[in-house]
């Protein structure tokens, strides 16, 4: 998806809602002076500032799309963070950082794409000496997950559910009337039209499964 069409289509002003979680999250963990954190697949970069805004610590965000990532550098540029946030583009099945390197290590809505163990236990290294993970992910495997974080050597300080029905209410259900305005407006151009269904045919899909839409943030600490 190209910049212009990301611009666009403008998610992120439909997750803001959502960063009251990010900063629930973030404000239960034990306070760090000014930590370094690493943001493993950002996007645009919404939860990413807010790191950056609540720790005034140093926030790189990594992700593989380069036109993500281009998004979040001009609102680090317009924001005046550069000297506290920066981007990467990597893969998270490659991470090209030292171990000991961060503070904190955070994930929303990425470590499914690694898997939710292999995850932990490749990140866990990047981790300082009790050093945080905090992991947003979808609720499915719940159990297993707690069992999990137990094995791979963290100690889970707390766990909180987003329900669905705040995810539809707060997210979907605007965010879908957005993207059919778009579809309206924009019914010539190809381009867009092409990632207003993709975004349609995502938001489908957890609707024929309304219990995938709920979420939860695991908190945890290395060992």
């Amino acid at each position: 998806m190209s910049v212009e069409t990301l611009k666009i289509i403008d998610k992120d002003a439909f997750r803001q809602p959502l960063i009251e979680y990010t900063k629930k999250a973030f404000n239960q963990l034990h306070p760090i002076n000014t930590p370094k954190i690493l943001d493993i697949g950002c996007g645009t970069g919404l939860p990413t500032l807010e790191l950056a805004r609540m720790s005034g610590g140093k926030v790189i965000g990594v992700d593989i799309d380069q036109n993500s990532l281009d998004i979040l550098e001009e609102k680090i540029e317009k924001m005046g963070l550069k000297k506290q946030v920066e981007t990467s583009n990597c893969s998270l099945f490659d991470l090209p950082f030292p171990d000991k390197s961060f503070d904190i290590i955070w994930s929303e809505g990425s470590i499914f794409i690694i898997g939710f163990k292999r995850g932990l236990k490749e990140w866990k290294p990047l981790l300082k000496d009790q050093g945080f993970l905090v992991v947003h992910d979808q609720y499915q495997d719940h159990a297993k997950k707690l069992e999990t974080i137990r094995k791979c050597g963290y100690k889970l300080l707390n766990s909180f559910l987003i329900k669905h029905q705040t995810w539809k209410l707060n997210f979907y259900l605007p965010f879908e009337n957005h993207l059919k305005k778009l579809k309206e407006k924009y019914k010539n151009n190809s381009e867009i039209q092409q990632a207003i269904k993709k975004e349609i045919d995502e938001i489908s899909a957890f609707e024929e499964d309304v219990e995938s839409l709920s979420s939860i943030f695991y908190l945890m600490q290395k060992l």
